[in-house]
């Protein structure tokens, strides 16, 4: 009778020590997936900001001249992002270089009467590889016209 009971003990322990293996491996597992969603997460982000940055360079081209892409694709690795600019607004900047030089708008540095400020609108837009969707919407001004610019 003694032995018996020894064997029965010794089941009951396995037993519980394999439930408590079996949960500590599931939230060892679900931790992982929590973490890797926030991983991708972040990196639809980061694709989404770099469309802006993306996007800022091409306004930067067309006030060079250059002719502007309002509709953009980008494939940033296993992101697709896409980016609209749409040109929003003209301004006139009135000021001297005075003003611009001391950080007033943190550019030129010499005597004008102003220049002209384009404002766009930009929107991005990135896709994960999972579903993974991110928005973002930004104000673009730049100032162009100032002389030592």
């Amino acid at each position: 009778m003694k032995k018996g009971i020894a064997l029965v003990t010794a089941m009951i322990v396995m037993i519980f020590l394999l439930i408590i293996g079996g949960v500590i491996l599931y939230l060892s597992i679900r931790n992982m997936q929590i973490l890797s969603s926030g991983r991708r997460v972040q990196n639809v982000i980061e694709a989404t900001e770099a469309g802006v940055e993306q996007s800022v360079n091409s306004i930067e081209n067309f006030v060079l001249g250059g002719a502007l892409d309002t509709l953009q694709h980008y494939k940033l690795g296993k992101y697709d992002v896409d980016v609209k600019v749409v040109p929003f607004y003209n301004e006139f900047v009135s000021g001297s270089g005075t003003e611009f030089s001391t950080g007033y708008e943190s550019i030129g540095t010499e005597t004008s009467s102003g220049g002209m400020s384009k404002i766009f609108i930009i929107h991005s837009r990135a896709k994960g590889p999972r579903g993974e969707r991110r928005n973002l919407q930004v104000l673009y001004r730049k100032i162009i016209g100032v002389p030592g610019r």
